[in-house]
């Protein structure tokens, strides 16, 4: 385990079950397992570090404000309120997607749709200034000053009007998860009544997990309990993340775990086997549907073609390195949106080894951002941008090359099902064959996993050389851990190479909403430096060691890593951060499905588009022009290539002159380059003329005469 707060929770767990406990550990033969039987008592030596948050977090505001609003309803005296409620919050979360019997108990049929909830919507319109004034008292009167503006009349607005709007969409996301395992088991019955055969034993257990599923959540139990569930979901205060992280399911027995994508990328991988809850759990397939929000998802959306450049150890899209004339190896990613478990073993001594080690994942910095300032440090730049989009890909266990293992991952494109890399080479075959027969010839591939997040980044360099960003980063975590008391994941880091000579540090928070770390880190920074260069100054290994630099996750570092190197760096820039100016927004504002919990007010044109019975869009659809220039289409049609924008006109955004401007400029690129490019602005998403007018444009586009509205 990576640090000593595992072996703590690990013999507490014990412990509390049997009075006793001992904890004993394998060591393998990679580098990380060697240095720990040599130096065993630094596995359990060190502090256990006191977990931070950020008064900044907006998604943990906003399941604290679904709380207190939800409180506040209740004690209403709008007499409309408990039917209201009582529509929107069964007891029980069957009623989200089964039937009614004729005495108003569950039936055997599913509903054919996800339900709305107009009743609460006009009841939080009708309270709206009652239900505003209860979250400022509840939140406003307390917070913190330097936090103060995510608890503004404005912020607190959104969120009240947004209540109803957030709710629906994680009924949709359930809603969508039962359809899909419906729809499983009526493909494997298909099978048996249209090739007249019996099922293969694998399928058959596939039958059984998916009906295990079902039936778990129609019950009427307290995991069921609509307030729970939806704790669990992140929608209520709980443990919970939010929408925004990855979720790990196993069907039988039924649980459910969350983390943040960039954690989940490393952790939630076919090489790697999961502890959880007494058991241990294999990822057995990749979930299209999640990166869908429950919607009808097809697997194609999640593939993507890229090159890795091992000169400048870094990803690119194909189309980038062709113009550049850089050659590279070619590459098949998945995006991760979830995954499904399968249950191995129970937790027990009888593991010969610990199935959970490094991963080789590389970073890109996309380009588009929210804006930011910048400034200097010593002789290279620093630029804090809010939101950028980055891109991350797990290529393959640390080490493979060493162990004979090719990159990515065995996988199969039309269901998702995954196989372990580690895996004979006679299991991989026999997986391959399995689904040529059941998915068709050629349905799988071996390929990486990625992940497209966004997130706050603070950019440094460029420096001349990658050994120089590589240590500067991991010194700078390890001062960050130090002097801000923050732990092994609060901020993380990747070096991008764009040429020669030219390295980049990045560091992002994978937090969703912010674990506020970042900003510390820019306000701190002299100080963060000067205490990594005190604990790397006092480590007397000869090159680097797990007491000063090496973690059980930079592995893939761990060759370039030097402390004296380190130290050199931390003196040269060690000063403090000046800054010079702001950053000037380049993308495109997010799309109301991205945001439909912080602007509730708005229509969703996702659900505007679903009740024309339009065919449903790619959301954030990624586009580079021909001279390099990026754009993120909030919407897009790929086939007919019909890209939607949807623009914010606030002051920041695109309601200035000079973002005007370069939204024009951008968008007459794309109509030369042969998309078709349709344009709404926010606030015109209340205008049911314009927004006819505009779906009436899509349609003609699409070439759907049955679109246009009679």
């Amino acid at each position: 385990p990576p640090t000593p707060a595992n072996y703590a929770q690990r013999t507490g767990r014990a412990g509390r079950r049997h009075r006793i406990a001992v904890v004993m550990d394998y060591c393998g033969t990679s580098p990380h397992d060697r240095y720990y039987f040599e130096h065993p008592e630094e596995i359990i030596d060190g502090r256990i570090r006191i977990p931070a948050f950020s008064m900044s977090n907006e998604p943990m505001l906003r399941k604290h404000a679904h709380s207190a609003i939800l409180t506040a309803l209740r004690r209403s005296p709008d007499l409309a309120v408990p039917e209201a409620l009582a529509h929107a919050l069964p007891r029980y979360i069957w009623r989200y997607f089964a039937s009614e019997d004729a005495e108003g108990g569950q039936s055997d049929s599913y509903r054919q749709e996800p339900p709305g909830f107009p009743m609460l919507r006009e009841a939080v319109d009708r309270n709206s200034d009652a239900l505003r004034h209860a979250l400022a008292e509840t939140f406003a009167t307390t917070w913190p000053s330097d936090a103060a503006h995510v608890v503004s009349d404005e912020a607190l607005g959104r969120l009240v009007d947004g209540m109803p709007t957030a709710l629906e969409k994680h009924v949709r996301v359930l809603f969508g998860q039962v359809r899909g395992y419906r729809e499983r088991v009526r493909e494997l019955a298909r099978k048996v009544l249209e090739e007249d055969r019996d099922l293969t034993p694998e399928e058959e257990r596939e039958r059984e997990r998916l009906n295990f599923a079902l039936r778990t959540l129609r019950r009427e139990d307290q995991d069921r309990y609509t307030l729970s569930y939806l704790s669990n979901d992140g929608y209520f205060p709980g443990y919970a993340l939010t929408r925004d992280s990855v979720v790990a399911r196993c069907l039988k027995p039924y649980i459910e775990l969350q983390r943040p994508e960039p954690i989940a990328l490393r952790e939630f991988t076919p090489a790697n086997w999961i502890y959880a809850a007494g058991d241990v759990y294999a990822v057995a397939r990749v979930d299209w549907l999640s990166l869908h929000g429950g919607e009808e998802a097809s697997a194609d959306a999640t593939r993507r073609e890229m090159i890795y450049d091992s000169e400048f150890d870094r990803v690119i899209d194909p189309q980038a390195i062709d113009r550049e004339g850089f050659t590279g190896e070619r590459f098949v990613s998945r995006q991760l949106g979830g995954v499904e478990l399968r249950q191995r073993q129970q937790i027990d001594d009888t593991e010969d080894r610990r199935h959970f080690g490094a991963q080789d994942i590389v970073g890109a910095f996309l380009g588009t951002h929210r804006g930011g300032r910048s400034g200097a440090i010593g002789d290279v730049e620093w630029r804090l941008f809010r939101q950028g989009d980055l891109r991350l890909v797990n290529l393959g266990p640390v080490g493979r090359d060493r162990e004979g293992l090719q990159m990515g991952f065995p996988i199969c494109g039309v269901c998702g099902a995954v196989r372990s890399p580690y895996q004979s080479d006679a299991e991989i075959e026999k997986f391959r064959e399995y689904h040529a027969k059941s998915c068709g010839r050629g349905a799988t591939e071996q390929a990486a996993l990625h992940v497209d997040f966004r997130s706050d980044l603070l950019e440094i360099g460029p420096l001349e050389e990658r050994a120089e960003a590589v240590n500067l980063m991991e010194a700078v975590l390890t001062g960050t851990r130090e002097y801000l008391d923050m732990g092994e994941s609060e901020l993380e880091g990747f070096v991008e190479e764009r040429g020669e000579g030219s390295a980049w540090v990045l560091i992002y928070d994978p937090m969703p909403g912010g674990s506020g770390f970042l900003q510390q880190l820019q306000e701190s920074w002299s100080n963060v430096c000067r205490r990594a260069e005190q604990v790397i100054e006092v480590c007397d290994c000869e090159q680097a060691c797990y007491a000063c630099l090496l973690t059980f996750w930079n592995q893939r570092h761990h060759s370039l890593l030097d402390r004296h190197l380190a130290v050199e760096l931390l003196e040269r820039f060690g000063t403090e951060m000046t800054t010079s100016g702001t950053v000037p927004a380049n993308q495109q504002e997010r799309t109301r499905d991205d945001r439909e919990e912080e602007s509730g007010s708005e229509a969703d044109l996702g659900d505007i588009l679903r009740e024309r019975r339009f065919p449903q869009p790619d959301k954030q659809h990624r586009v580079s022009l021909d001279d390099g220039t990026p754009t993120v289409a909030d919407f897009a049609y790929p086939a007919e290539r019909v890209l939607i924008y949807v623009d914010g006109m606030s002051e920041e955004i695109h309601g200035s002159a000079a973002q005007q401007r370069k939204d024009n400029i951008l968008r007459a690129k794309l109509r030369n380059a042969g998309y078709r490019v349709v344009e709404i602005t926010a606030a015109a998403l209340d205008d049911r003329t314009t927004v006819d007018a505009k779906l009436d444009e899509i349609a003609v586009y699409l070439g759907r005469d049955d679109l246009f509205e009679e």
